[in-house]
């Protein structure tokens, strides 16, 4: 149940989103009265860097604000030809709004809130309860606090490098010893405690139905809340 009730409330990000993409898996194929060459030459200056992933880049990219995708990662999952010939699976939105971002933090922050909600539900051992208290304070401590970082990189005045799920990296403009690793070592370091957070508490809401009591196993009569004349 409260596995549930954590997905669901991380699902209320999407899916009041009336823009969503529908059959993604059928292209819509827009017809222009010109050429990629012709745009390019229109472009001049703007066009004149090699693109990264497909001649457009100069017209995409400078809307990222400086996210790009590691290196490492360039040519993964299929991405060998350039220009490429697909969006890749791992795009999402250009860097959101101040209010965006604030709207999926306070739903992450709602998410881990619901784990900390169970302090007091009985475990099968005082092991696993400890487990589960210290999991889930980490899960909030991170969502609260470093789930504040994207919401401060739409700050005008932000300029420090990080990194987002090990995929996608900000570069600082300014390059300086404490621009470029405070935030990134502090984000790394988040999601490695989320990530083992996760998996204790995954595993143990699993491992808890090994002491449930009998009622959980009983059908439910539903008519009998159905009133009766």
């Amino acid at each position: 149940e409260v596995l549930t009730a954590v997905l669901i409330v991380s699902s209320l990000a999407t899916s009041f989103w009336a823009s969503k993409p529908q059959r993604v898996t059928e292209p819509t194929i827009i017809t222009v009265p010109w050429t990629i060459a012709d745009l390019l030459l229109f472009a001049g200056d703007a066009a004149r860097e090699p693109y990264v992933d497909t001649p457009l880049d100069f017209i995409e990219k400078p809307v990222w604000d400086g996210c790009r995708r590691l290196p490492s990662l360039l040519h993964y999952g299929g991405l060998n030809r350039r220009p490429l010939p697909r969006i890749p699976n791992d795009y999402g939105l250009p860097p959101p709004t101040g209010t965006e971002a604030t709207i999926v933090w306070v739903v992450s922050v709602v998410h881990a809130v619901i784990h900390v909600l169970c302090w007091s539900f009985p475990f099968p051992s005082q092991t696993e309860t400890l487990l589960w208290r210290g999991s889930s304070v980490i899960l909030l401590t991170v969502m609260a606090v470093d789930g504040l970082v994207p919401v401060l990189s739409t700050r005008p005045w932000f300029d420090f490098s990080f990194g987002m799920l090990w995929i996608w990296v900000r570069e600082a403009k300014r390059q300086t010893f404490v621009r470029r690793w405070v935030f990134s070592v502090a984000v790394d370091t988040a999601y490695v405690l989320y990530i083992l957070a996760r998996l204790v508490i995954f595993v143990e809401i699993f491992a808890a139905f090994r002491s449930m009591p009998t009622d959980v196993y009983r059908d439910v009569d539903w008519i009998s809340f159905w009133p009766h004349v």
